[in-house]
């Protein structure tokens, strides 16, 4: 008998069969807090546990720590069984097919055809086909080739009279003497009569002043007619305000253009005139572009 008792005394472990049957009745998660994965196996398997070790010295009582030991063998249980065939399965699954080149068959040879090369002594032009074309039915009629030719513009240099100016225009179409048409004016259109029409080569046109647009109509023609009252009473108006600024000159007659957004004036003078204060009224009374032009 020793002098000193033993620090600790060992309880036995409780029976492994005991607990396996257990694990099987209610599964490992619940058999057990405390489960052990054993080396080689995919599956948990409950592990043997020493019992609590109570010491003799101090006061309370104080446990040791589990023992863990592995398992000799790996679990035969149904539940294992169907958990390593599902694994072997998954891995039969996850197998690679390896990539077998498929067989092709070798290239054949490409054969080409006879090509003919050209005579040199026989020229370009008589190997290319050349296109027929048809003769037209106007150049059949005519006794022509059918070979269509550029159509050459024809111009007419016009004179026009319009009621401030006499100017040469440039028409597309023929008009005939005394006849009234529309020409471009200064910023707009303007109406004149016809004094002469001449054909002209287009390479030598000579400069004129704008080009005819259209014959006017027997309603626009009375309207032109009907200015020569309206000028009368703007040269009044415009002398009137001549002697109230206390200018200079005498004013002759006046010219609308027929889209009345210009106004001439014919003014006689000896000096030099300041008309600024008189254009500022006359716009302000016609409300368009008061032009004034000297009579020599």
């Amino acid at each position: 008998m020793s002098l000193f008792p033993s620090y600790q005394t060992p309880v036995k472990a409780f029976d492994l069969p005991q607990f396996e049957s257990a694990s099987r009745t209610f599964g490992h998660d619940s058999a057990s807090p405390m489960s052990y994965q054993g080396e080689g196996y995919g599956y948990d398997t409950p592990a043997r546990y020493q019992g609590p070790v109570f010491s003799d010295i101090g006061m309370g009582t104080y446990p040791t720590p589990p023992v863990y030991q592995a398992p000799a063998e790996p679990c035969n249980c149904i539940h294992c069984d169907a958990a390593r065939k599902e694994i072997q399965a998954k891995y039969q699954q996850q197998t690679v097919v390896p990539y077998v080149v498929p067989e092709t068959a070798p290239p054949q040879p490409v054969t080409l055809p006879d090509l003919a090369l050209p005579d040199p002594q026989v020229s370009a032009e008589e190997t290319t086909p050349q296109k027929k074309t048809k003769p037209s039915k106007m150049a059949l009629r005519s006794g022509g080739s059918g070979k269509k030719s550029k159509a050459v513009p024809v111009q007419f240099s016009v004179t026009v009279q319009c009621r401030h100016k006499q100017g040469e225009y440039l028409s597309k179409f023929p008009v005939e003497a005394q006849e009234y048409v529309f020409v471009e004016g200064d910023r707009g259109e303007d109406v004149g009569r016809v004094l002469s029409c001449e054909q002209i080569d287009p390479a030598n046109a000579p400069k004129t002043t704008g080009s005819v647009l259209r014959a006017a109509k027997t309603s626009e023609v009375d309207s032109f007619h009907s200015l020569s009252d309206e000028e009368l009473s703007c040269v009044r108006t415009c002398q009137s305000m001549v002697e109230n600024l206390h200018l200079p000159l005498i004013v002759h007659r006046a010219a609308f253009q027929y889209d009345r957004k210009k106004l001439t004036f014919f003014y006689e003078a000896n000096d030099r005139v300041d008309f600024r204060a008189l254009l500022h009224d006359l716009y302000q009374e016609y409300r368009c572009r008061i032009w004034m032009e000297r009579l020599e």
